[in-house]
This record gives structure tokens, sequence and C-alpha cells, in this order.
């Protein structure tokens, strides 16, 4: 009855011990994936910064307007754009007739 007792203690030990590693391992893996999306997500506001800087460079003396969309950090596809707005320097007229015709 002891001998039993005691092989059941040491199968539990080894139970304990595999489930610590594998939580352990588990954890490990988690924090892996986490430091790549902190990568990706770094890299991608780098780029955009860097294409920010390029647009105003080029454009700095101009009036402009440049419309940034939410980015999607959480994987769902989206491509994050911008939208360069340039006014026309030259006024906007238009001519309205008048006339009426029956």
């Amino acid at each position: 009855m002891k001998i039993n007792k005691k092989i059941a203690n040491k199968a539990i030990n080894k139970i304990d011990i595999n489930t610590k590693n594998n939580n352990l391992e588990k954890k490990k893996f988690e924090e892996k994936i986490e430091d790549i999306e902190r990568k990706e997500i770094r890299e991608i506001t780098r780029i955009i910064r860097d294409v920010i800087t390029q647009i105003f460079a080029l454009f700095g003396a101009d009036n402009f307007l440049v419309l940034f969309p939410r980015m999607d950090l959480k994987g769902f596809g989206y491509v994050p754009q911008l939208f360069f707005v340039k006014p026309k320097t030259e006024l906007i007229t238009r001519t309205y007739n008048t006339s009426c015709s029956k």
C-alpha cells in the first residue's frame, strides 16, 4: 500500500513539473508573439513617419491638407493611407445663367 502511494506521489510530482514547464513555455511563446507585434507596430509607424517627412519636404512651401485615417493595428488587413489634398492656386469661378426658358 505504501509503495502504491509513493508511486502515485511520484506520478503527481512529475505531472506538476510537466504542467509548470508547459506553462513556462506557453508564457515564453506568448511573450515572443507580443514582442513581434510591438516590432511590427514600430515598423509601421516608422514607415508612416518617413512618408510624412517626404511629403512635407516636397510641399513645405505650399498650402495643403493631409488626411490620416486611423491605422489598423489589430490585423484586419487595413492598409494605412494618406490622402493628399492640394488646393488650386487660382480662384474657382462659376457663372450661372439666370435666364428662364419657357
